[in-house]
């Protein structure tokens, strides 16, 4: 046990504008309740209220979302956090305003599991502080973590705050100093187990994820300390009855969301190496806007929130498993064993086009004509002889692209590569009515001929693989299972193609032909 894998993530359906900072707890009854800050941007506009939803399907459906909790206009609510026990649920969040950014830790608490909340109540004291965690039962305690400064200081320090009457008034005391170590420590969660507190942060703002622990239900702690590199954003983290603790972040390089795990029962407690959740666009300029892992009868859910823009972010729901298994809806969470078999952690996309007629889904962008999904298919909207590009951004310019054709009438299909745009990228294409396989680069509009092989035959009204291995400035392509090209960019070629990571289709159709896609798959 300890590696934790993931599968099934699916958009929630009742969102909408930027939304982000999910959270998320099951009541006694069985009910999950949804929260998530909802706005017009990240931060910006200065209008997040909380909206929730409910399921009672195990995430299969979900409510109409409602408003939770707002505020006065220019006071934006921010970071929401559920979590319930005993038939109380505590909801926390913070303020920001275009003023001060950090205006205070909140909580209000509802006993009819979120239908409705209380009143307010201020967690903090300091001129600076944001919440970001859930609060945590330990013993007769409520423990709740938060990050800010005190008066004078310039580095943000992780703080405690303790309740001993059920939330109604809190004790704070600062666990990681980072005005003593001159580092910031940002954005805390507390996981507990019996006596013994994990409380995760940032460990700086963008370069780590550290923690410090405590094993007499936080009445002191361990010094801060850092458990790995190349990751940021909330590191939300949930204690599995296996005795594994999984935590979920934003990795750097790439703004993904991936989980970090280990068995705290075993002999074996080192952090394992990070296993992506979804792979998601990274076009925004955060990527991932946080997640909350949650075991629950069944496995781990966990709510996740995708930046693709400025003004989009979305909460999709997936499931945790640990060392495999199945989700609540179906999906399979491969082991380890299956995994390397399959390749599935390599996996950046995979797309069956098995969605309603009409436009191509999310994260899919048509960048030129006009592609649609039609019974199975990605196809054209124009029999017109002009190309119709539409790609996905995987967060990666090294792939591996393999794409299923169907044609009739001409050729001219095919994969693009570290699309720059809609004239410039790269193309591998059947051409000369499938007897010719080529790879060309288009810069600007321009298309250029990098190679060819001319003793192909990829007959019409079949079914053609093409397969394009991009790695640095290589390019080896294959039809069919057939290696037959390779091509290595000169430095020249390579610039206005380095650092793409958008990769996709073609279609090209030409009366009375008709061109289709059934089947694109990436892998890292």
């Amino acid at each position: 046990m300890g590696s934790v894998r993931s599968n099934g993530f699916r958009p929630v359906g009742v969102d909408g504008g930027y939304a982000a900072f999910p959270s998320v707890c099951r009541s006694a009854g069985g009910q999950l309740r949804l929260v998530w800050r909802q706005g017009s941007d990240h931060v910006n506009a200065r209008d997040g209220r909380i909206h929730t939803t409910t399921s009672t399907d195990n995430g299969r459906t979900w409510s109409t979302a409602t408003v939770a909790v707002t505020d006065v206009a220019g006071v934006d609510l921010r970071d929401p956090c559920i979590s319930t026990a005993g038939g109380t649920t505590w909801l926390t969040y913070f303020k920001g305003t275009s003023s001060l950014a950090a205006a205070g830790c909140f909580l209000r608490i509802s006993t009819n599991d979120g239908a409705t909340w209380g009143s307010e109540i201020r967690i903090d004291s300091l001129p600076y502080a944001a919440i970001s965690a859930p609060v945590v039962q330990v013993g007769a305690n409520l423990l709740a973590t938060f990050y800010g400064k005190a008066s004078g200081d310039t580095f943000d320090s992780s703080w405690l705050a303790t309740s001993t009457n059920g939330g109604t008034t809190w004790t704070t005391t600062r666990v990681a100093n980072g005005q003593a170590d001159g580092r910031h420590y940002q954005e805390p969660w507390l996981v507990a187990r019996g006596t013994e507190v994990w409380m995760f942060f940032r460990y700086g703002t963008q370069s780590a994820i550290g923690s410090s622990v405590s094993t007499n239900s936080g009445t002191s702690w361990s010094a801060p300390a850092q458990l790995f590199d190349d990751a940021s954003g909330r590191p939300a983290a949930a204690w599995l009855s296996t005795g594994t603790m999984a935590v979920v972040a934003r990795r750097i390089s790439d703004k993904q969301a991936i989980v970090r795990s280990r068995n705290s029962a075993t002999a074996q407690t080192a952090w394992l190496p990070p296993r992506p959740t979804m792979v998601q666009p990274s076009s925004g300029p955060i990527g991932m806007m946080y997640a909350h892992p949650l075991e629950v009868p069944g496995g781990v859910i966990c709510p996740l929130g995708i930046e693709t823009s400025t003004s989009v972010s979305r909460i999709h729901v997936g499931w945790l498993a640990d060392d495999g298994g199945v989700s609540p809806l179906g999906d399979l969470i491969p082991d380890d064993r299956t995994a390397a078999a399959t390749n599935v952690d390599q996996l950046l996309f995979a797309e069956g086009f098995s969605q309603a007629n009409g436009p191509l889904r999310a994260p899919w962008v048509v960048g030129a004509g006009g592609i649609q999904a039609s019974n199975g298919y990605a196809v054209s909207t124009a029999v017109d002889n002009v190309p119709d590009l539409a790609w996905v951004d995987l967060a990666n310019s090294d792939t591996e692209i393999e794409a299923d054709f169907w044609y009739t009438g001409q050729a001219g299909f095919g994969i693009i590569a570290r699309v720059a745009g809609a004239n410039t990228y790269l193309l591998l294409t059947l051409e000369t009515g499938g007897t010719a396989l080529r790879l060309y680069q288009v810069v600007s509009g321009s298309t250029s001929l990098l190679t060819a092989a001319t003793n192909t035959t990829a007959r019409a009204s079949a079914w053609a693989r093409l397969r394009m291995f991009v790695r640095g400035n290589t390019i080896q392509c294959y039809l069919n299972g057939w290696p037959l090209l390779g091509w290595e960019l000169s430095a020249a070629d390579a610039i206005p193609f380095a650092g793409q990571t958008r990769h996709g289709i073609k279609l090209n159709p030409a009366s009375p032909g008709v061109h289709q896609c059934r089947r694109f798959v990436a892998w890292s």
